[in-house]
């Protein structure tokens, strides 16, 4: 499959610690349950190299985007975004080896 149909982060926590890796997430700053970034600091606690792109409406500010990269994402993506600026985010990430 291409994409899951996960809705809230603790459902993608549970997929993956199941023995489901997909390639990357996609995960919004701000989610039902728990945030974006608690869910960054989870899912690398798992797996340190695991790919996130975080996506955001807020317009975030030098210090909000390092902390989010100091914690490990992959990728910062500011709504709103055309398909082609997201297939290009996924692209990039997913073609950085061992890097997160």
């Amino acid at each position: 499959k291409c994409a899951l149909p996960i809705c809230t982060a603790n459902e993608g926590l549970s997929y993956y610690k199941n023995g489901n890796t997909p390639m990357l997430a996609l995960v919004d700053l701000v989610m039902p349950e728990i945030s974006g970034k608690q869910f960054l600091l989870k899912i690398k606690k798992i797996n340190p190299n695991y790919k996130v792109i975080i996506i955001t409406g807020y317009d975030l500010n030098y210090a909000q985007r390092k902390e989010l990269y100091d914690c490990g994402a992959s990728d910062i993506l500011a709504k709103p975004y055309t398909t082609k600026k997201l297939l290009k985010a996924v692209r990039t990430v997913l073609d950085k080896k061992g890097e997160t």
